[in-house]
């Protein structure tokens, strides 16, 4: 049903101008497996890669680019994308699902894969691993300036673990964000490298926003001044993310407020009428701070939250977010939907559906953008 959507901003544009628009594609990639609402279904753990436009138009895919055989032991969970050369993509890939694997005697970690993916046939290469992080929730990329990988170690803040020129892990890391030492379940980076948002856990949920910068010497990338909170709900922030530097020296973070609490009770709330899983988008200054109240961007009538199951497109005129299935006909499935925003923030026309019921079996979550 929503999938009729997807080409009315084209055809708009066709309409006023004459022709086609100019329109900004994106790489998307997208991880799948493990259980959906703790129901065993059969689930093919595999990544899978789209190439779409600005407008929500998929142009090729979803594609199966790594199948969840070649992750071994622990399935496919999130993913992080990142540009090799003008036909190569960097994709990396945690592994790893649930809570047994921690306290198992000698687990090393969940395993970051990388792959490398061709662009023109969509094909990826034989995985290797680059790292075992042992607890990591979530699988960030810099996309500009030096590269690195953010992720989570236990007990720590947000790390960023640096690569090198073939996407492998050289040995170097540096704390991305350290006022959420001990307690960052969620992060994000931006594209350009510069800001790291993380969710603090530790009483009501915060989220800090950390300016980062370059240096000559190492560590490359370093957090630069004082952190900012720029969202602070009673709730649990679950997914999360930022944008790149936008018009007027503004950034979007966005982010998902999962199990709305009881303030006098301090437990997850009774009232059935309360929504939950909302995606908030906060406008904020280049330094962190807030401009306005935080926006709504999507209500869902049906939805379970996964990590990194919330992207921003780096110059803020879109996100993907992940929907539940049943409402659209995939029992026991998540959808990957678009929604567009205007230049405030404000979302503006309908959800797109970008993946369908046969896509893949399961969750659908680990989500990353980049613009091409």
């Amino acid at each position: 049903m929503l999938r009729r959507f997807a080409r009315v901003g084209l055809l708009f544009c066709v309409i006023l101008a004459g022709s086609a628009c100019f329109a900004t594609n994106y790489w998307v990639s997208v991880g799948s497996g493990g259980y959906y609402q703790k129901i065993p279904v059969p689930s093919s753990s595999s990544v899978y890669l789209i190439e779409m436009d600005q407008f929500g138009n998929v142009l090729r895919g979803p594609t199966e680019v790594v199948s969840g055989e070649q992750f071994g032991k622990y399935p496919s969970r999130v993913t992080a994308i990142a540009n090799k050369d003008q036909s190569t993509l960097f994709l990396w890939v945690l592994s790893g699902y649930g809570e047994d694997a921690l306290t198992a005697q000698g687990f090393p970690g969940f395993p970051i894969h990388r792959v490398l993916v061709n662009k023109n046939s969509m094909t990826g290469s034989a995985v290797q691993t680059i790292m075992f992080p042992k607890d990591a929730q979530y699988l960030q990329a810099s996309q500009a300036g030096p590269l690195f990988l953010a992720a989570q170690k236990p007990y720590e803040s947000a790390k960023g673990f640096f690569l090198t020129a073939n996407g492998m892990y050289n040995g170097a890391s540096v704390r991305l964000n350290p006022r959420v030492d001990e307690g960052a379940h969620q992060a994000s980076v931006s594209a350009d490298g510069r800001v790291c948002v993380a969710v603090d856990d530790d009483g009501d949920d915060r989220i800090y926003y950390q300016r980062l910068a370059t240096y000559s010497s190492s560590p490359p990338v370093r957090p630069i001044g004082a952190p900012v909170v720029v969202a602070s709900r009673p709730g649990t922030l679950e997914a999360l993310d930022v944008t790149g530097p936008l018009a007027g020296g503004k950034r979007f973070v966005v982010y998902v407020e999962d199990e709305p609490f009881d303030q006098e009770h301090r437990g997850p709330s009774d009232r059935q009428e309360e929504p939950d899983d909302i995606t908030y988008l906060q406008v904020v200054t280049e330094a962190g701070q807030k401009l306005g109240k935080p926006i709504v961007v999507n209500i869902p009538s049906n939805r379970t939250t996964d990590p990194q199951s919330l992207a921003i497109d780096p110059d803020g005129t879109f996100v993907l977010l992940t929907l539940n299935g049943d409402d659209y006909g995939c029992p026991y499935k998540d959808l990957v939907v678009y929604q567009a925003l205007d230049a405030t923030g404000h979302p503006t026309g309908p959800l797109k559906q970008i993946t369908s019921c046969d896509t893949m079996s399961g969750e659908a979550l680990g989500i990353d953008i980049l613009k091409q």
